[in-house]
């Protein structure tokens, strides 16, 4: 399976010509809808199976802004599951859902926790729901992993499940939280024998983690640098064995400064039934809280 991800567009109707970025300079605001537009041409391009959408799709959780969001994605050939982020909710954790309905693109969907089955890679995800202030937050519903069987899994989540909180401080980085109840969903995700690969966001960083049978692939945000998007492609050539390779794109020239980046932009994983082994020389485990 080939899964185009994007996270982090942070869209909004009368965005400022720049803005302040997380990870400080400026961001950019103004072209995000252009940059998901290069983004979804990229993914053709690819020929991707599927596309994610990892949350805070809009900056201000505009009802309008959602719409366009997800209305952006009826072109692009294959579906396209969307979770929500916590700049996405605005204090209403079903904002997401009516933005979904009034936008009636049929290829848009919410993943659900049971998850389905796309080029046999079970695919599920994972809503943002109770917020407290901009950061803070609780998942509306956590998966009942043991529904998962012994399948591999991908969990598309806005938040890191395994925490990032080390490796961003320790880097000079500013950190966004973690989920109220994440320790609660990693722990039932490393009680799984099977693989569970998590893709997601909010950090505005790239960023790679391992912990047990999990492997967690943060992407770098499109409105500030690096500007990307990615390709994640999952192979099973054997039952018990998972192949994950990652490759992201930049779209638009990021300027100066450091940027919040801690893995390459080609990597590959390997699950060999009991933990993830990094392939590509560069790549390697980042700490991780569990």
């Amino acid at each position: 399976m080939r899964l185009g991800l994007i996270s982090d567009l942070h869209w909004m109707l009368e965005p400022p010509a720049t803005a302040s970025a997380w990870h400080g300079g400026s961001g950019d605001l103004a072209a995000a809808l252009e940059r998901m537009q290069l983004a979804l041409e990229h993914f053709a391009e690819q020929e991707v199976d599927l596309i994610a959408l990892t949350g805070d799709l809009s900056h201000h959780g505009e009802d309008d802004a959602l719409v366009q969001t997800l209305q952006a994605c009826a072109g692009a050939g294959v579906p396209v599951l969307a979770v929500s982020g916590n700049h996405d909710l605005a204090g209403d954790a079903l904002r997401l859902d009516r933005a979904l309905a009034s936008a009636a693109v049929q290829n848009v969907a919410l993943p659900s926790l049971a998850g389905s089955t796309h080029e046999h890679i079970r695919v599920a995800g994972v809503q943002v729901g109770a917020t407290d202030g901009w950061f803070g937050a609780s998942l509306r519903e956590l998966p009942d992993t043991t529904s998962w069987g012994a399948e591999p899994v991908l969990l598309i989540s806005h938040y890191p499940l395994l925490s990032l909180a080390s490796l961003l401080s320790d880097n000079g980085f500013p950190y966004p939280g973690d989920l109220l109840d994440r320790a609660e969903l990693a722990d039932r995700l490393q009680r799984r024998y099977a693989p569970t690969v998590v893709v997601g966001g909010h950090v505005h960083a790239r960023a790679a983690a391992t912990a047990g049978p999990v492997l967690q692939l943060t992407s770098g945000a499109m409105v500030e640098p690096p500007y990307e998007c990615a390709v994640v492609e999952l192979e099973r050539p054997a039952r018990e064995v998972l192949r994950v390779r990652r490759t992201s794109v930049r779209l638009r020239e990021p300027g100066s400064g450091r940027e919040p980046v801690f893995s390459p932009e080609h990597e590959e994983w390997v699950f060999d039934g009991a933990h993830w082994l990094a392939i590509s020389p560069a790549a390697s485990p980042m700490p991780a809280g569990r």
